[in-house]
């Protein structure tokens, strides 16, 4: 059967078959962050759902890593540089 990662109302979405799963919402404010500030583009967080449920990936672990890396790069670590500490 057919697998197919789709964009519909603010979501990524994987479907097989007749089944859909929502894997991401986009409007989730470290994803929109990331978005807004050139970090990923839509077309990229589609092709890492298709990626990595063609190497079989659960769609749990894939969620946890999508927010995970959105997280990561929306709060980027501060520079100590130059401080007195």
């Amino acid at each position: 059967s057919q697998r197919v990662v789709f964009y519909r109302d603010q979501q990524i979405f994987f479907a097989h078959g007749a089944k859909e799963v929502s894997m991401l919402r986009t409007d989730a404010e470290p994803i929109q962050l990331l978005m807004q500030q050139g970090g990923i583009s839509l077309s990229t967080l589609c092709a890492a759902v298709a990626v990595a449920q063609t190497l079989d990936i659960s769609s749990d672990l894939i969620r946890a890593g999508l927010k995970s890396f959105s997280q990561k790069n929306a709060n980027p670590p501060v520079s100590t540089k130059g401080s007195s500490q």
